[in-house]
């Protein structure tokens, strides 16, 4: 990840307190929302000289936090071609902090009059972009949860997008059997508590609806009851209704 990526996993990690994964992170960064503004001050750069009479030094508390970022973006420099913070740096500087050793890169923060790279947050699109990424989460979960409930790839297409190749990677990653069985007929006591749930829940999404079925029916059932097992049953509410 570059700097940016890597302050934006920084402060949604300690608001949040969750890890968050690489690809979520990449996913935030791109979003058309300005996140943060990441300033450069060279001038302690260039007027840096090691002391080598310092063996190791120790880094101090105050500067602990500018270190993270200095390591942040001697890492984006050494590894992103296409580094944005290059725009910002002379050559010089550039070839300077990615020689420094890590005793060096202690002693130019420790001795610094000013911070080298400033971080300004907007908090307001954070909160935004913080809505987005549980919003994504939630809806991947919901996908993860109605195959494995055993929801049919043409019910996950339709509703979801879900392409024939993604359902089957997800089977297969989840480790699901080839098939799940013909659906059964459902008791009339089945039937009823799917006719109340369904009528009682109509703000929700059909998939969510799905799942909340089958979470009721499946904590006494004796036999499991899938998601196809209760769409039969929805489909004869929908054609022939309930006394």
């Amino acid at each position: 990840m570059d700097l940016k990526q890597q302050v934006i996993r920084q402060i949604l990690n300690s608001q949040q307190q969750v890890d968050l994964r690489p690809n979520e992170i990449v996913t935030i960064s791109k979003l058309k929302l300005d996140l943060i503004n990441i300033e450069f001050n060279e001038k302690p750069i260039d007027q840096f000289i090691s002391d080598q009479s310092v063996v190791e030094p120790i880094l101090l508390e105050s500067t602990r936090e500018q270190y993270r970022l200095i390591c942040f973006l001697v890492d984006e420099l050494e590894h992103h071609k296409d580094s944005q913070s290059k725009k910002h740096l002379s050559d010089t500087n550039i070839h300077k902090l990615l020689t420094l050793s890590c005793r060096q890169l202690t002693d130019l923060v420790n001795n610094a009059p000013e911070d080298i790279v400033t971080i300004k947050i907007n908090h307001q699109n954070f909160k935004i972009a913080k809505l987005l990424m549980q919003k994504k989460r939630s809806h991947k979960e919901t996908i993860d949860s109605l195959i494995k409930a055993g929801a049919t790839k043409r019910f996950m297409y339709d509703e979801y997008g879900l392409s024939p190749k993604k359902y089957k990677f997800l089977r297969n990653a989840f480790q699901l059997d080839n098939a799940f069985g013909r659906p059964r007929v459902l008791t009339i006591t089945e039937s009823h508590w799917v006719y109340q749930i369904w009528q009682n829940n109509l703000n929700l999404s059909i998939g969510e609806r799905y799942l909340l079925i089958f979470n009721e029916l499946n904590k006494n059932a004796s036999k499991k009851i899938f998601i196809r097992n209760i769409a039969t049953a929805v489909d004869e509410i929908s054609i022939q209704g309930i006394n």
